[in-house]
């Protein structure tokens, strides 16, 4: 079949600048994609990426606050920094962006020679144009408007199969359509890009990107490993949001406020029942003047039906911290000990003279509320018995063994001190 024959010679042919189905190399959404990583491959940035995973790394497996969180923190301010640089150089290759192609080969030229294109807005690129005549017979042909791109100018590229796109160091990027050239205008092509720095070649991106992954991926792990119980710093922290409460200790006297004060503090974080009881102990320091120092205590809840809610490990230390701290999640079941009910210790402090109990020690900095429940004494030393009203009186003198809710105040400095224990309510059972 008979056809028009096409003009081969690169001195007299011209490439049409069909770049429409390549369009979408040049959208905003590929430069912004294409900038991020140019950014990201810069050699210093891999270091400190690098950088970044082994302290994220060393943080989360071993803690160490004092090493890791300021690189960290430098690291982090580069990296804004960085993303800040990458936003800027996005949107100068956007208003950058040509298309272009081959006007003709010039061997000649120290660099490459192109066809005025358009821009991203349909503007004919004219800037830096020079205009050449190619001789055509007995007269020349019309003039052509041209781009030289000097040698040294492209910064970095990126050349696939159909197209290849220069991103100058103007901040222009121009993509060119390279369907139609001959072997010896690629050949040419290859040529001038070949004295491209090697950062802005491929082979620079594709060591750098699998760099990237390796580190990514060996980091991930390492990160992953330690979230998992008892592996790590990350897995104690992970645990703490799912399991620890804090609330800062408002009613921090116990002579104003009693227990119920530190229960209302507590019920502003943690849903308690109404029903609880001691798992282990109550434990309670407090100043000359009522201020707490230290609570410890370790309670499980329970709803109107008796099933067990959950368990509440309550602890404060005023020296540490102005918060109380609460663990959740210590046991999955318990059953209620109407022995070790924590109501008679919460009526019995709000109505015990507590103040006048303590004073009765002069010269002592601490004393402490110890609280187990309903207990069993085969001595009356130290025993007052409390009523409702907040009066007491000490034992008969031929009784020696009773039973009842204890509540003990006591010097935890001086052991040569004889408690006070107060069992509330007065009406006792007396063991036989």
């Amino acid at each position: 079949m008979a056809g028009k024959k096409r003009n081969t010679n690169p001195q007299t042919r011209e490439t049409p600048g069909n770049t429409k189905d390549l369009s979408c190399e040049n959208s905003g959404t590929s430069l912004f994609w294409k900038a991020a990583f140019h950014v990201l491959t810069r050699p210093v940035n891999l270091v400190l990426y690098w950088l970044s995973w082994r302290h994220l790394c060393s943080l989360c497996r071993y803690g160490r606050l004092y090493r890791n969180v300021p690189v960290l923190a430098v690291c982090l301010v580069w990296w804004l920094g960085a993303i800040g640089y990458g936003l800027w150089l996005w949107g100068r290759y956007k208003k950058g962006r040509r298309s272009a192609v081959f006007r003709k080969l010039l061997p000649w030229e120290k660099g490459l020679v192109l066809a005025a294109g358009e821009g991203a807005e349909g503007a004919a690129v004219r800037a830096d144009s020079a205009k050449e005549t190619v001789p055509g017979g007995a007269a020349e042909t019309e003039m052509r408007e041209t781009k030289p791109i000097p040698e040294g100018s492209v910064k970095w590229y990126v050349k696939r199969r159909h197209f290849c796109q220069l991103f100058l160091k103007e901040k222009e990027v121009l993509l060119l359509d390279l369907r139609g050239l001959t072997g010896e205008e690629r050949d040419f092509l290859d040529v001038k890009l070949s004295a491209v720095s090697f950062l802005g070649k491929g082979i620079w991106r594709a060591a750098a990107g699998i760099f990237l992954a390796a580190v990514t991926l060996y980091g991930g792990r390492l990160v992953a490993e330690s979230a998992v119980p008892y592996q790590g710093k990350l897995a104690w922290y992970l645990d703490d949001l799912k399991d620890k409460r804090t609330c800062t200790l408002k009613h921090d006297n116990i002579y104003e406020w009693g227990i119920e004060g530190i229960l209302e503090d507590v019920r502003e974080k943690v849903n308690l029942p109404e029903a609880l009881c001691l798992a282990t102990s109550f434990n309670l320091h407090f100043a000359p003047d009522g201020e707490i120092i230290t609570l410890d205590t370790m309670l499980y809840g329970f709803d109107e039906k008796g099933d067990f809610v959950d368990s509440y490990l309550i602890s404060y230390n005023r020296a540490h911290s102005g918060k109380i701290t609460v663990y959740l999640h210590g046991a999955s079941s318990a059953s209620y000990d109407e022995s070790r009910a924590l109501a008679p210790l919460v009526e019995g402090v709000s109505v015990m003279p507590l103040r006048e109990t303590v004073e009765e020690w002069k010269g002592e900095e601490c004393f402490g509320i110890l609280y187990y429940g309903s207990r069993i004494w085969y001595s009356s030393e130290g025993i007052r018995l409390l009523d409702q009203d907040g009066g007491w009186q000490l034992p008969p003198y031929d009784q020696y063994s009773f039973s009842g809710y204890s509540i003990s105040v006591f010097c935890p400095e001086n052991n040569d001190l004889v408690p006070a224990r107060y069992i509330y309510p007065w009406t006792l059972r007396m063991i036989p």
